[in-house]
């Protein structure tokens, strides 16, 4: 598993989120979900914590010809093409354009969502993509991301959820 550069170090992220494998700041401590949300692998009404429903995918995609990640106009037909060869489920979508440059989209998906953030100056782009499709392909996800942004330079984790 591949994590966040700079926010990552020996695969657990740092800056108070993720330490030691286990989430801290009051979110969860020991493994275990504090503030009322499930304590010792259970919920807070006494029922075991479910399995996974679906797989998230957080994708950090660097060295992009910053004319693909600038305007809106130009990268979203590049959103429809991940969007389709991924064959997920749109049921709304909404972007906004940056000025100078720059543009975010977000599509809720009947499988549950896709977003992405440019960062022209940067030459990147942070992509996340959760779906509760049993189908989805978290790694194929990355390659077709990788050959439409023509990079081959990311980082990503996946996790279960």
């Amino acid at each position: 598993m591949s994590s966040f550069a700079g926010m990552a170090q020996n695969g657990m992220a740092q800056n108070g989120m993720i330490q030691n494998g286990m989430i801290q700041n009051g979110m969860a401590q020991n493994g275990m979900i504090l503030n009322g949300m499930a304590q010792n692998g259970m919920t807070q009404n006494g029922m075991a914590q479910g399995t996974p429903v679906g797989t998230h995918l957080l994708l950090n995609v660097y060295d992009v010809d910053s004319t693909l990640l600038t305007y809106l106009t130009r990268g979203q037909p590049l959103l429809e093409q991940i969007v389709r060869e991924l064959r997920l489920s749109v049921v709304a979508e909404t972007g906004h354009q940056f000025t100078p440059i720059g543009y975010t989209y977000a599509y809720v998906l009947s499988e549950s969502h896709f977003t992405i953030h440019t960062y022209p100056e940067h030459k990147s782009c942070y992509i996340d993509i959760f779906c509760c499709s049993s189908s989805f392909n978290a790694l194929h996800a990355i390659q077709r991301i990788k050959s439409v942004f023509h990079t081959e330079n990311v980082s990503y984790q996946i996790v279960k959820r």
